[in-house]
C-alpha cells in the first residue's frame, strides 16, 4: 500500500508541475494490457534530481522507468504490463491519476470502455469547473488489433485511437466499444483468399478427372 500511494503522489506531483506527452494504452490480442506515461515537464535546478528521489523512495523496479534530460525538459518515462484487463484496472497507479473513474464491460463477444479525464470541481462545490492540472498537452492513445466499432477519440491512425486534453479542457469523455473480431478489411481478404485456393482446386480437380476419362 505504501508504494501504491509514493506512486500515484509521484504522477500527481509531475501532472501538477506542467507537462505534455503521451499516455498510451495497447490491448493485445491476448488481452494482455502495455500502460506508457511519457511526458516532459520544465527543467530546473532540482526536476531532475528531484524525480530521480522520488522514484528510488517508492521503490519503483528501474526496469519500469526512464529518466532523461532533453535541452530543457526533463523526459519521463514510466511501463507496465498487465495480464489481462481486470489486472490492469485492478493494479494500474497511473490511470487513477489521470481518470476520474473507469468504467467497463468485458465477454466472449468484446469490450466496452467508458471514462472522462480526472478534472475536478473546485473548492466551493459548485459548477465552476477548473482545470486541477497544470497540463500543456496531453494524448490519451489506445491502440488494439480489433475491431473498433464504436469511439468518440479526436483522432484514429493505424490502429491507434487519440484523445486529446490540455490545460483548456474542464473534462474529456473517452468512450470506446471494441469487438474481438479481426479488421473487416482483413477479413474480407482472407475470405476472397480462401475463395480463390477453393475454385482452383475445383478446377485442377475437374480438369484431373477429365484428363483420366480421356485415357
Amino acid at each position: 500500500m505504501r508504494k501504491i500511494k509514493y506512486i500515484l503522489l509521484i504522477f500527481a506531483i509531475l501532472l501538477f508541475a506542467g507537462c505534455s506527452g503521451n499516455y498510451n494504452l495497447t490491448i493485445n490480442k491476448d488481452l494482455t494490457v502495455n500502460e506508457e506515461l511519457n511526458i516532459l515537464i520544465n527543467n530546473d535546478e532540482t526536476t531532475y534530481e528531484t524525480t530521480l528521489l522520488l522514484f528510488d523512495q517508492a521503490d519503483i523496479d528501474s526496469d519500469k522507468y526512464e529518466v532523461a534530460i532533453l535541452d530543457d525538459e526533463v523526459n519521463i518515462k514510466y511501463k507496465e504490463k498487465y495480464s489481462s484487463f481486470e489486472d490492469f484496472y485492478l493494479n494500474s497507479k497511473l490511470y487513477k491519476t489521470l481518470f476520474d473513474n473507469l468504467e467497463y464491460s468485458i465477454d466472449n463477444k468484446g469490450l466496452s470502455l467508458n471514462t472522462k479525464s480526472n478534472f475536478k470541481l473546485d473548492d466551493n462545490d459548485n459548477q465552476n469547473i477548473v482545470n486541477s492540472y497544470d497540463i500543456d498537452e496531453l494524448k490519451i492513445n489506445i491502440k488494439t488489433p480489433f475491431y473498433v466499432k464504436e469511439n468518440n477519440a479526436d483522432s484514429n491512425k493505424d490502429n491507434t485511437y487519440t484523445w486529446i486534453l490540455n490545460k483548456d479542457d474542464t473534462f474529456k469523455d473517452i468512450k470506446m466499444d471494441l469487438s474481438y473480431k479481426t479488421d473487416t478489411l482483413y477479413g474480407i481478404v482472407i475470405l476472397s483468399l480462401i475463395g480463390i485456393a477453393t475454385l482452383a482446386i475445383l478446377i485442377y480437380a475437374g480438369y484431373y478427372i477429365w484428363k483420366n476419362q480421356r485415357i
